[in-house]
């Protein structure tokens, strides 16, 4: 059995807002293990984009604990946690930087661990994997909305971390390039890592942002090792 890289308990994140308490996470359960390929799905306002957050650092749980396995690293840990060398995000808003070519975007991960030798073929096998291969000497305004999403996701699969978070990943892709994406990511599992996020669906089901008590959320195994994950369900967690 593969070895768990994050495990959650009772996790949630509740905020206060004009004196009162508005519940963005409500207290969630998680496994994420080696190998495996995950999907988070669930109404809008259930708290997938709070998790994924919390997961990589941006924001911090209210309750429950998380325990990460050492090679992993924790992202609050002042001491720092290794960078994307063990854990990576392609977020919804992309964080391309505007002066850099997509090559170079997708090479900062590298670049940053000090793995120089590795970026030409590295950066190269991964816009090849996305189709942006030939894209890699543009600036991201020059190139399409879908295409700067890919360079995003090749930015936090190039350094193949330990754990990958991405963000709706799909949102901007056609079905072709949403197999490219797929495929990829089922790539990146082989190797021994973990890749979590949230697919967009054409249109949610459920209740409305800041109804908690309309809320499901569901994290279940796309692809992985043969023992069964778990699966975490706040009513019917359609995926």
């Amino acid at each position: 059995m593969s070895a768990a890289i994050v495990t959650g308990v009772g996790v949630g994140r509740t905020i206060e807002s004009d004196g009162r308490s508005l519940t963005l996470l409500r207290p969630t359960d998680f496994e994420l293990v080696a190998g495996r390929l995950v999907a988070l799905a669930g109404p809008s306002g259930s708290g997938k984009t709070t998790l994924c957050s919390i997961l990589i650092g941006w924001d911090r749980a209210t309750e429950g604990t998380i325990t990460w396995a050492e090679d992993a690293g924790d992202p609050g840990a002042p001491s720092g946690s290794g960078g994307w060398a063990r854990r990576s995000l392609a977020p919804q808003r992309l964080a391309l930087f505007a002066t850099l070519t997509l090559g170079e975007n997708i090479a900062l991960p590298l670049l940053a661990a000090g793995r120089r030798e590795d970026v030409e073929p590295a950066v190269h096998a991964v816009a090849e994997s996305l189709d942006i291969l030939g894209l890699l000497h543009r600036l991201p305004h020059e190139v399409s909305f879908g295409e700067q999403q890919r360079a995003a996701i090749a930015r936090a699969l190039v350094g193949r971390p330990a754990l990958a978070i991405l963000d709706e990943p799909t949102g901007h892709q056609d079905a072709e390039r949403t197999a490219l994406v797929v495929e990829a990511l089922l790539a990146l599992r082989t190797s021994g890592s973990c890749s979590g996020g949230h697919p967009r669906r054409p249109r949610d089901r459920g209740g409305r942002r800041g109804d908690p008590a309309r809320s499901d959320l569901g994290v279940r195994r796309v692809a992985g090792a043969s023992e069964r994950s778990s699966v975490l369900d706040r009513a019917d967690a359609g995926v």
